[in-house]
């Protein structure tokens, strides 16, 4: 295999740290800066694909909580205040873990994305992907709105209200409606700035919490699937970086040809020390890979869907 190369900086190789005699494989200096860049914009985007996923996640979370009070509703019966309460509970303890990891993720997405493209100029593209959907999506504003509203006063959910009717097939609906009431927001002495004033102005004395979060979702999704587009090149030559080198490593004779595990990239000096040492591995990428299969789709009129549990029965004559 001949000796590891040797320049000003010391040596750089490949080596599987171990038990056991490992062989090294020699590598050049710019495949070291090649591969650690790599590694870097590969972190990035693994941390995009996962914070999109929570919100997602706690988004669906949230509607299928909701629609299961809805559905509780029919097999028991209510208790009067307790349950109340139950509902309220329920609807601002999912609202708020999707307010929360919304801020994370919009708040992060700049950063990630540059460090990613390793292209500072990025963040004014993902801070006009941003602003674009502020300025065009009125909930998203009021999102926005009602999410420092609950960061640093009160809860989200103000009224629920339960109840059935009939339809025009005589089956009995029932229905859940969780509403945010206006008039609380602007007692909020936090929300005194001239520009959340006008975006409350924009909005009804009472306002349809799950479809304000679908149109905000909607947003989130559209700046996502742009994001992940942005790098798609970069990310793409960053995983054929590394994927060539654990290639490389396992066409060595005297390993198992299975994906090396710990391969490390390993920078020594002459004098045979650690100068900087990290592990390179795509497992970690191919979670990535997995998430974006699952969430590839960008989502569009959630505002115009639902999910219901009704069935034919009620259009067919027995």
């Amino acid at each position: 295999m001949g000796n590891p190369i040797t320049t000003s900086s010391g040596q750089y190789i490949l080596e599987v740290v171990g038990l056991g005699q490992c062989p090294e494989i020699e590598i050049s200096k710019e495949k070291f800066l090649e591969l650690k860049s790599a590694k870097r914009t590969l972190r990035e985007a693994f941390a995009c694909e996962e914070k999109y996923e929570i919100v997602i996640h706690n988004y669906i979370e949230l509607e299928k909580e909701l629609s299961g009070l809805t559905i509780a509703d029919i097999g028991r019966s209510r208790s009067g205040y307790s349950d109340f309460f139950n509902y309220e509970l329920t609807s601002n303890i999912k609202t708020a873990n999707l307010l929360s990891s919304a801020r994370l993720y919009t708040d992060s997405l700049p950063k990630n994305i540059s460090t990613c493209l390793q292209d500072r100029n990025s963040i004014k593209q993902i801070k006009g992907f941003l602003g674009e959907e502020y300025k065009n999506n009125l909930y998203y504003r009021f999102i926005s709105v009602l999410r420092n509203h609950v960061q640093h006063n009160n809860l989200p959910t103000h009224r629920i209200s339960i109840g059935k009717r009939r339809t025009e097939d005589k089956l009995l609906e029932h229905y859940s409606n969780f509403s945010v009431e206006k008039k609380i927001l602007l007692k909020d002495k936090r929300i005194n700035k001239r520009i959340e004033r006008e975006v409350l102005d924009e909005m009804k004395e009472e306002i349809d919490l799950i479809l304000a979060i679908r149109h905000y979702i909607e947003s989130i999704s559209k700046i996502h699937i742009q994001a992940r587009e942005l790098v798609k090149s970069k990310v793409t030559e960053a995983r054929d970086s590394i994927e060539s080198a654990i290639n490389k490593y396992k066409g060595v004779d005297t390993i198992d040809k299975e994906s090396p595990g710990g391969l490390s990239v390993i920078n020594r000096s002459k004098e045979n020390e650690i100068i900087e040492e990290f592990s390179v591995s795509l497992d970690r990428d191919n979670i990535r890979l997995n998430l974006i299969k699952k969430n590839n789709r960008q989502l569009t009129n959630l505002h115009k869907k639902y999910a219901t549990t009704q069935t034919n029965l009620g259009k067919n004559k027995h």
